[in-house]
């Protein structure tokens, strides 16, 4: 039996989302320890799928991951059937890019229960994903911090959630950083739903495009402040940049998703000793980055009890394959 441990990240923010530009999408983000995937895959009479909790991995991206294990059996004509299983500790569409990890890791225990290796990129043109943003699949390979530029502006619909954007080929990966050890707090919320494959779908259609100066106050804070001073380790500016990406448009735009409630969630964070603060992808998880770990974590354990607190840290290695 082979095992792949994959490794949840954080989406700091989108980048290119106006229109007539050179490019579309493209990110910033880094890959962190936990809460980690595990996806194994067993001998079986015919393929299957199986999420083994206690999270839970919704329809939507089980038939999408099904429908690419469907096609990596029929085009390499793999002969060996198998379970799939996949452990998950929290639900979907939070912000820590378990479909992206959960498909890669389902095609690639696939592939080498049948003694087939292939290059990431072609592990990657078969799941489909980086269309929006490369962070989730450069995290997946390598951890660390990626900056990407998206692709070229091509298609007739560019501005879609990463499940509804087939990439033609790896977005333009301009940069790759190790990040600094330090704590990460995640903050979950209990009483906040996590949108759906279809709500991300039509927020993106209600959103963009953006302004073209919106594209340009996002690229500065992501590229020249949260990405580099990770590659130059300063702190001051990190955490500044953190919090500028909350203001721009786009980011914006995804915490008023949930009304108040993420808005109210990041102020109290910052007022409990959090040098920053922001929201992943489309949220609605919370991660902070504070010098008072320990403290900031005891206070929002008292003024946040409907967020539940998990405690991590930056990763600098991609995925881990084992025997099972």
């Amino acid at each position: 039996m082979i095992g792949i441990r994959a490794f949840p990240r954080i989406h700091v923010t989108l980048l290119a989302l106006h229109d007539g530009g050179y490019r579309v999408n493209g990110g910033v983000g880094f890959g962190i320890n936990a809460p980690a995937f595990e996806v194994l895959a067993r001998p079986a009479d015919s393929l299957q799928i199986r999420v083994d909790g206690p999270g839970s991995v919704d329809e939507a991206t089980q038939r999408y991951i099904e429908g690419r294990l469907q096609n990596v059996f029929r085009i390499h004509d793999l002969k060996r059937s198998v379970e799939v299983a996949m452990r998950v500790s929290e639900r979907s569409h939070l912000g820590l890019g378990s479909s992206t990890a959960l498909t890669l890791a389902a095609l690639e225990v696939c592939l080498r229960s049948n003694d087939q290796s292939i290059s990431r990129e072609a592990l990657v043109g078969l799941s489909g994903r980086g269309g929006t943003s490369g962070v989730g699949i450069f995290s997946y390979f390598d951890g660390g911090m990626s900056l990407d530029f998206g692709r070229v502006a091509d298609g007739p619909e560019p501005f879609l959630p990463s499940e509804d954007t087939i990439a033609l080929k790896p977005p333009l990966r301009v940069g790759r950083t190790d990040m600094k050890a330090a704590p990460i707090g995640l903050l979950v919320p209990s009483h906040i739903a996590p949108k759906s494959t279809q709500e991300e779908r039509q927020f993106f259609r209600d959103t963009c495009p953006l302004p073209r100066a919106d594209t340009l106050e996002a690229l500065y804070h992501a590229g020249m402040g949260v990405y580099a001073a990770a590659v130059e380790q300063n702190d001051a500016q990190f955490y500044s940049a953190i919090n500028a990406v909350q203001e721009c448009a786009w980011k914006q735009a995804e915490i008023r998703l949930y009304g108040d409630e993420v808005l109210a969630c990041l102020d109290i964070v910052r007022s409990s000793g959090a040098n920053a603060a922001g929201m992943s992808s489309l949220g609605p998880m919370v991660y902070f980055f504070s010098e008072q770990f320990g403290e900031t974590c005891s206070l929002l354990q008292e003024r946040l009890p409907k967020w539940r607190l998990i405690r991590t840290s930056p990763r600098n290695q991609g995925r881990e394959v084992f025997d099972a």
